[in-house]
């Protein structure tokens, strides 16, 4: 079983909404694990815990997420709705520390 990052949005951008992105984070995570892998979203478990809109909690979130990418086997980037700040961030740290980088736009993943 691989270990897996999943990156996607979470902030509200036009008519999508902060629960909107979560709900699609918590299909991406399912989608993982009914491929035989264990999923870690780190943007839906810090958020519970930290104020996404106060700079000094996004920080300590975005630090928090960045460790795990060093574990992670791979980190899977869902794309249908843009990549965000944050998502740049994750993947640029990820490919930096030679780690597997798949991107996805629906169901199936691929790599760009």
């Amino acid at each position: 079983m691989k270990t897996v990052y999943v990156a996607s949005p979470l902030r509200a951008r036009g008519k999508r909404t902060q629960q909107d992105n979560e709900k699609y984070a918590e299909a991406l995570c399912r989608d993982v694990l009914a491929q035989g892998n264990a999923p870690f979203a780190p943007h839906l478990l810090y958020t519970r815990m930290l104020d996404d809109a106060q700079p000094a909690d996004r920080k300590l979130g975005m630090d928090a997420g960045l460790s795990w990418l060093e574990i992670v086997d791979e980190v899977w980037v869902a794309t249908a709705f843009g990549i965000s700040e944050g998502m740049r961030a994750e993947v640029a740290f990820a490919k930096s520390i030679g780690k597997t980088v798949l991107y996805v736009t629906g169901p199936l993943w691929s790599e760009p």
